[in-house]
């Protein structure tokens, strides 16, 4: 991605990139349609670096339907469809199948998080 605007820590304000790799200084409205893109995407900075991290770390899934999309599936006999009723993530480990919403509550990313949510109590496996 070729950034619009750079941050110059010599003068201590943003400006616009005028980098040699572009060819040219880009100009204000190619700058103004990036930022309505942005503000019509609905996310606040805060979600576009947490979205960039979880897709960095290899977190982030894009699912290739909805809820309420109709989906097909082919057979010998023909083609049958359905209405997608719901989308069930699990992730399966040697101890069992957790959902998303199990985490901090009943598994754990540390074992610290683990331990402080037992009370401090360890149980060894």
């Amino acid at each position: 991605m070729q950034r619009l605007i750079v941050f110059n820590e010599l003068m201590g304000e943003y400006q616009m990139n005028q980098s040699a790799e572009l060819g040219k200084s880009i100009g204000t409205k190619e700058i103004f349609r990036k930022l309505y893109e942005y503000e019509e995407a609905g996310l606040e900075p805060e979600d576009v670096a947490v979205l960039a991290r979880a897709k960095a770390e290899g977190r982030l899934v894009v699912l290739p339907c909805k809820v309420g999309d109709t989906i097909y599936e082919g057979y010998p006999e023909g083609i049958d469809q359905a209405v997608v009723d719901e989308i069930l993530i699990g992730i399966w480990t040697k101890m069992g199948v957790y959902e998303p919403s199990d985490f901090e509550k009943t598994v754990f990313l540390t074992r610290e998080a683990a331990e402080q949510a037992l009370g401090g109590r360890k149980n060894e496996r």
